[in-house]
């Protein structure tokens, strides 16, 4: 690795002439490079500078030599720390590396080594920035996947996760409907079992063709398979020490059930070709949105399989039986979706968290995103309103009369779209009557732009077939 790509250090020596030595190394290779004699003056330096390194003097009895390292290593993860040392200090080197300095070199020493380890220390940095960045992004991952509610089902649903913590090995079965959330369950459980000590690996049964989900579990060898000219692991194996997602687990093909039942119990598999067995530890959790009771009773599903399956069952509610959860939903959506796309935080406007809460959402958590989704992409205000969003009229046909005991704030005696009109008609022209009729105040009461607030009416006026009264 090239020293060069190095741009800025910082000398700390209280010898103003050692300094001036490894200044002029940096200076030949083109660097800025500033030096301090005083250590306590280094912190200012370190806080208001960009430096790539920094070349610390340890003086032996100052305490202060370790608070700047630890300064260093704390708070600045892109500058690598050298630490320096007279003989007469050599013995500090342990313990300068443990604060956080990349590399220890004693004086007097040749510019050879220096070079050595300034290369040492850039790269060691650059691994630990890596790993930073890594960390980050799996925080990051964690809290965009998090579980977000705090009504009793799902109070219920995040006490099981919990409970599972400590059983890393026990099989669970995820029930319910599409866009509820499975996937996310099952995430959790491995987050609460192993953290980011094992992988997490998902097969979706239905995606794969039959003849090739045996393969893809269990791997094969070297010409067991048309057209493959070397072995392959399984999902399985490349799982080991982790957990294995197998959503859609009540399309597998029934001819493969029988392996997967052994598998379970034993934890022992062959490769598809293979002649002797592999042995992994894991935790398998399976999920499906059918109604697996029925396809048993209908011999479509084995029933000894469905029983070792289902050993710890988590049945997840849908959206429509957790309304006190939906604005909170709405909000971390809403925040992810902003920050994905580069937005500054978006508002809900409140009439718009009441619609959220009264809809009955058919598509569950995943609906509510993607409605969501399309509102922060289109909007082009600071407030998310009512005009942002568009359900999907395929499932709403089957919601125009939802229970009366969801205690809908809409009476929904027309059609859904035209209910929705409605309502916007009369937040307008409540928002002009309280405006004395200017156009412009009014927008500004809903938090929408007068060029939003003038195509609301238009939009308004045409599916209503009235005009707003201004």
């Amino acid at each position: 690795m090239a020293i060069a790509a190095l741009r800025s250090a910082l000398i700390v020596d209280s010898v103003p002439e050692q300094g001036a030595v490894i200044k002029t190394y940096f200076d030949e290779l083109g660097f800025d490079v500033d030096t301090v004699t005083d250590h306590p003056r280094a912190f200012e330096f370190l806080a208001n500078n960009g430096y790539e390194l920094a070349v610390v003097e340890m003086t032996g009895g100052k305490v202060c030599d370790f608070e700047l390292l630890q300064y260093i290593t704390r708070n600045l993860i892109k500058t690598a720390a050298i630490a320096t040392a007279e003989q007469t200090n050599s013995t500090l080197g342990p313990k300068a590396l443990e604060k956080g300095a990349r590399s220890f070199l004693v004086k007097p020493f040749a510019l050879e080594d220096l070079s050595r380890c300034v290369r040492h220390a850039i790269e060691s940095q650059k691994h630990a920035e890596e790993a930073e960045r890594l960390a980050r992004l799996r925080q990051q991952e964690r809290r965009d996947r998090q579980i977000v509610g705090s009504s009793p089902a799902i109070r219920s649903v995040l006490d099981l996760i919990g409970s599972l913590a400590d059983s890393p090995y026990t099989t669970v079965l995820i029930k319910g409907e599409s866009g509820t959330g499975k996937d996310l369950v099952a995430n959790a459980i491995h987050d609460a079992t192993f953290g980011d000590h094992g992988p997490f690996n998902s097969l979706n049964c239905a995606a794969i063709p039959a003849e090739l989900i045996e393969s893809e579990l269990f791997g094969y060898e070297k010409g067991a398979v048309t057209g493959t000219f070397q072995s392959k692991r399984g999902i399985v194996e490349l799982t080991d020490g982790g957990t294995l997602f197998l959503d859609e687990i009540a399309e597998l093909p029934l001819g493969l059930q029988p392996k997967l039942l052994r598998f379970l119990d034993e934890k022992c598999y062959r490769r598809v070709g293979g002649g002797s067995e592999m042995k992994v530890s894991l935790r398998v959790i399976a999920a499906t949105n059918r109604n697996i009771e029925k396809l048993v009773d209908s011999g479509s599903f084995r029933r000894d399989l469905y029983f070792r399956l289902s050993g710890f069952p988590i049945t997840l509610p849908p959206l429509r039986e957790r309304r006190q959860d939906v604005k909170d939903l709405a909000r971390f959506l809403v925040d992810r979706c902003a920050r994905r796309y580069g937005k500054k935080s978006l508002a809900l406007a409140p009439s718009l968290e009441d619609l959220l809460a009264s809809y009955p959402w058919p598509g569950n958590i995943r609906e509510l995103k993607n409605v969501l989704e399309r509102a922060v992409i289109i909007s082009e205000d600071e407030t998310i309103d009512v005009h942002h969003i568009q359900f999907d009229a395929s499932l709403t046909r089957a919601f125009t009369r939802p229970n009366p005991a969801d205690e809908l704030s809409l009476p929904l005696d027309r059609p859904f779209f035209k209910e929705i009109a409605y309502y916007e008609k009369e937040l307008i022209e409540r928002a002009i009557k309280q405006s004395d009729g200017v156009k412009s105040s009014a927008a500004r009461l809903l938090g929408i732009s007068r060029y939003a607030f003038d195509r609301l009416i238009k939009r308004v006026d045409k599916l209503t077939g009235e005009n707003v009264a201004c």
